[in-house]
This record gives structure tokens, C-alpha cells and sequence, in this order.
């Protein structure tokens, strides 16, 4: 079916976004919504049972993945198993293997993976819809395999009322070039052995020569009072695929792209995804809080901060940190971001929720 598509989320404990993730998916046309619980404990499976679009497992394990794909089964995958319970990541590529698998039996064309904090948007599109995603994809050269999507990341501007999809309307832009600039940059001081949290340093400071002081601002970590120097996005700033499942096998999914094996994959840059990464205190706590600790203590760099804050901070303490260190509540500052583009304004997602 062209032009058709279907959905990927591997989740734990995701009762408060899985649910509305799948309603904007299934508005966009979704043919069929795949759902992995990798040890889920919430409401999350009750919520979507009834769902004639959703089909739920749990996560897939490395034994019964090898006997799903028997004789095609990819021996990368060989050099995940040995970390395969303690990397959640490992176990969603996994589950993302299998649901291409199923996606092209069922004769779906494409399929995206999102987490169940992010939501598909196209900017070049004045009405995004079903008509005009499917659209997208059904026009999309034949020789194309994978169209990645640029990751926005969202900024809570208050305390949240309702919900992320709902409250939020600001997000931090992409700058092609100057991310080129940055990434050379960094290579450079990794190459020079410079310590890592010294390359966090710089990596911050780069980008506020490069906006001119306004952005962004250093975070002050409530654990002993240090200033904890942030890159332009607290998140990844990278990717998530949309893949043609036709070759799927041929391809290795690395969480935020499919890269070659057997045959080399062909690629295009066009859309946004964008990602309600930290944007209420309780989600917030709860991301950080259902990792395994292994894959919090990764070195001097924001992300690992901001874990061992939330696992160390009561859930009013943290409530707190949040609202005064993560919010961006000064609208003067906040006009001025999106007046240099720095921040870009997106009511749409806001106004299709609030119309359901």
C-alpha cells in the first residue's frame, strides 16, 4: 500500500503519553501500531487493550528472536545480547527488528519508530494530516529507504496544567551548519584527549558565542550548587527513522537511524520529530528513575546529571529544580529566542488535542 505506514514503541511505565501518542498516530493514518512493555508496571497495557489498530507483546527476547528469523536471522545482532537485560536501548532495537518483520508481512510500505514522547511533524506542510503525511511518503523516490527525521526538542515555558502534547509550544531549532561546525569541534578536542568535562564546557560555551549569551543558559545542580554547563539540547540532538520495510533485513537499526550490513541504505533528511523530553517533574523523575544505573553513570555530561538529580531529590525538591532551572519562564527572553529563531513556536499539536 502506498504511502501507508505503520508504528513502533517499546515502553515502560509510558501511561500518561502512550496513550496520546497513539490517538495522534492513528489521526495521521497509522495502519497498524506495534507495542513492546519492557517490564511495565502502570496502566499503560489496560488503557490501549481494546485497541483494534494497537498489537501488544512484551519486549522480545534474544532466544526467541533468533528462532523468529531462523535462517535470516542478522548476526550483528550477536553483539547485543552479552548487555541485552540491562540496555533498554539493545531491547528496542530487537522488538524494532521483529515489527519491521511483521510490518512488510502485513504489506505495510513504511514504518516509524518514536518514543512514546514524540510526535511526527512537518513544517512544510501548512495542515498536517493524514492526507498530507501519507502523501509524503507515497511521493518519496522509490530508491530512498529511509527518511530520517530532524529531533526538536521541546522547552516547557510554565508548570504544566494539562498535558506536554498540550501545554507546550515552543521548541529548540536545528541549525544544520553550525551543528556541522560543532561536531568537527568536538572531534578535535576528543582527538587532543581532552576530559570529557572539559569538552562539556567548551561544547556550551561554543554555542552561546554562537547565539550571542542568550542561549543555552548553564544549569545550577541542586546537589552541591556547581553550574552544570548544557549543550544546545539537554536531550539527543540527532534522528528517528521512517524506514521502507521492503529491505529491512539488509539494514542494522540503531535506535535513531538504520544504517548498512548487506546492502547500502539510501537516505534523506526531511520532517521533524518533535520530542517532550523533560516537561513535568513527575515524568521527569519517572524517565530517570526506571533506568538501570548502569546506563545513568556515563561520565561528566548533562544527561548523567540530570539522573542522579532526580534519583537523589525528593518529588518536592525536584519539583523545584524543575521549575526554576528547566522551565523558561521569563517571556521577554523567551520573544527574543523565537525573534532570532532559536526557538520555534508550533501551535498545531496543542490545537489537535485540545479539538479532540
Amino acid at each position: 500500500m502506498s504511502g501507508s505506514f505503520s508504528v513502533i514503541f517499546t515502553v515502560k511505565n509510558e501511561e500518561k503519553n502512550l496513550p496520546k501518542a497513539i490517538e495522534y498516530y492513528k489521526a495521521l493514518g497509522a495502519k497498524k501500531i506495534f507495542v513492546f512493555w519492557d517490564g511495565t508496571t502502570d496502566n499503560s497495557p489496560e488503557i490501549i487493550k481494546d485497541d483494534i489498530i494497537v498489537l501488544s507483546q512484551n519486549s522480545i527476547h534474544f532466544e526467541e528472536f533468533k528462532e523468529l528469523f531462523g535462517i535470516n536471522y542478522p548476526k550483528w545482532f550477536d553483539t547485543l545480547i552479552d548487555n541485552w537485560d540491562i540496555k533498554f536501548d539493545f531491547r528496542k532495537r530487537i522488538n524494532t527488528m521483529y515489527a519491521a518483520k511483521l510490518t512488510r508481512e502485513l504489506g505495510i510500505e513504511w514504518m516509524v519508530s518514536p518514543d512514546p514522547d514524540e510526535l511526527i511533524y512537518f513544517f512544510e506542510k501548512e495542515e498536517f494530516g493524514p492526507n498530507q503525511f501519507q502523501k509524503i511518503l507515497a511521493d518519496t523516490a522509490p530508491n530512498i529507504d529511509q527518511i530520517l527525521l530532524r529531533n526538536m526538542e521541546a522547552v516547557p515555558t510554565e508548570v504544566g496544567k494539562e498535558h506536554p502534547f498540550i501545554d507546550i509550544k515552543y521548541f529548540v531549532n536545528r541549525f544544520p551548519i553550525t551543528e556541522f561546525f560543532n561536531r568537527a569541534f568536538k572531534t578535535i578536542l576528543r582527538f587532543s584527549k581532552i576530559p570529557a568535562g572539559t569538552i562539556d564546557l567548551l561544547d556550551h560555551y561554543f554555542f552561546r558565542a554562537r547565539f550571542q549569551g542568550l542561549y543555552p543558559r548553564p544549569i545550577i545542580n541542586p546537589l552541591n550548587g556547581n553550574k552544570i554547563h548544557r549543550s544546545l539540547y539537554i536531550g539527543y540532538r540527532g534522528y528517528k527513522p521512517i524506514i521502507r520495510v521492503k529491505d529491512y533485513q539488509c539494514f542494522i537499526f540503531n535506535t535513531h537511524y538504520w544504517q548498512s550490513n548487506t546492502k547500502k541504505i539510501k537516505s534523506i533528511i526531511r520532517g521533524n520529530i518533535l520530542h517532550y523530553d523533560i516537561c513535568d517533574s513527575s515524568e521527569y523523575k519517572n524517565k530517570f528513575k526506571q533506568r538501570h544505573i548502569k546506563t545513568i553513570d556515563q561520565g561528566y555530561n548533562v544527561r548523567t546529571y540530570l539522573g542522579w538529580i532526580a534519583r537523589k531529590l525528593d518529588s518536592d525538591a525536584l519539583a523545584d529544580f524543575f521549575e526554576s532551572q528547566i522551565v523558561l519562564k521569563n517571556k521577554k527572553i523567551l520573544n527574543l529566542l523565537v525573534k532570532k529563531k532559536i526557538l520555534r513556536q508550533v501551535n498545531q499539536i496543542s490545537d489537535f488535542y485540545r479539538k479532540k
